[in-house]
């Protein structure tokens, strides 16, 4: 309330199921739930296993009326069969099919096998030569991942997508970006992170299931999503270290491009991990390095790295960064 953040915000997590209902009880015991109406669409939102559904009824006496009127109706409400699920998610080719199917989905929360929900996502998009529209079922079937799968299952449907499409879809290219890095900060809030960021690794998956066209992953990441991943690494501080390891494993041409300097600071001293992958190629040392980045590493890693940049890249230095290498040396 006094932040200007929302409740389930990127800044203001809300992780699992049980934070989630911790805290609508706390906001109906202070009598403030009417200020904070995103708790409803959180609480529901939370709900993905059986258990999450016997946790949340079960503290429906301590949550609001309103709340707990919809965890009633949820527990009363007939679930659709493992079969109906399946076609109703394949059959979805418009975009009103996808929201009603979403809202059935949604509806029955923690009752319906999400292992049909996940083989179903696979298969939206493994079934592409059906027609024309591979597009829409790329963008539903990350859609599906992200808002009904947990992270791992999410996670293992982007693999899918990553190691079989490539980007020659111009037009799609933002939309799944964006639902790539929601299920990036969503993995972030929940300590899975370091498995899901290699999807973003820049690689070739051969031929091209859509254009036969030796390319790389759809999921590679770029200079355009170097500001969001700066703010999915800082909201998984837990996992810094493991970040760093995973960033050091990509590319060096590739971290010129999405190594921000608010990445380098989240990363603080395991940012080494990543510096180190950077001198192993000094060319893109010499094109991500600048006097300021060179000055802000502490005087005994900064001597290294002058000194391979002066023997290695010295071609390819800009005048200030060649002399702040030198100061440093002298």
């Amino acid at each position: 309330m006094y932040t200007g953040q929302f409740l389930g915000s990127p800044l203001l997590a809300v992780v699992d199921c049980s934070s989630a209902v911790r805290l609508c009880s706390a906001a109906n015991m202070l009598l403030i739930d009417h200020f904070l109406p995103e708790l409803e669409s959180i609480v529901l939102a939370s709900i993905i296993t059986s258990e999450d559904a016997a946790i949340a009824r079960g503290a429906a006496q301590a949550l609001s009326s309103r709340i707990a009127m919809l965890l009633e109706e949820l527990a009363d409400a007939p679930s659709p069969t493992s079969a109906d699920i399946k076609k109703m998610i394949l059959n979805a080719a418009t975009i009103h099919a996808m929201d009603a199917t979403c809202h059935i989905l949604s509806a029955h929360r923690g009752r319906l096998d999400r292992a049909v929900i996940a083989s179903a996502a696979k298969q939206v998009v493994s079934d592409w030569r059906c027609d024309n529209g591979l597009g829409w079922r790329i963008t539903w079937s990350m859609h599906l991942a992200s808002l009904h799968l947990d992270c791992a299952e999410a996670t293992s449907t982007f693999a899918l997508i990553g190691s079989t499409f490539c980007d020659c879809g111009v037009g799609e290219v933002s939309q799944n970006s964006s639902c790539f890095l929601a299920h990036l900060m969503r993995c972030a809030n929940s300590q899975a992170l370091a498995q899901a960021l290699p999807l973003g690794m820049r690689r070739y998956i051969g031929k091209c299931s859509r254009c036969g066209i030796d390319r790389g992953s759809i999921l590679c990441l770029g200079s355009s999503e170097a500001g969001t991943l700066a703010e999915v690494i800082a909201a998984a501080p837990q996992e810094r270290k493991q970040v760093a390891a995973t960033l050091a494993g990509f590319c060096s041409g590739q971290l010129v491009e999405i190594i921000s300097d608010a990445t380098a600071r989240t990363l603080g001293d395991d940012f080494e991990q990543v510096v180190s992958r950077f001198m192993s190629e000094p060319y893109w040392a010499a094109r991500w390095f600048t006097r300021e980045r060179l000055l802000r590493l502490p005087l005994v890693q900064r001597r290294a790295v002058s000194t391979a940049l002066l023997r290695d890249a010295a071609r390819d230095l800009k005048e200030d960064v060649a002399r702040t290498a030198a100061l440093t040396l002298g």
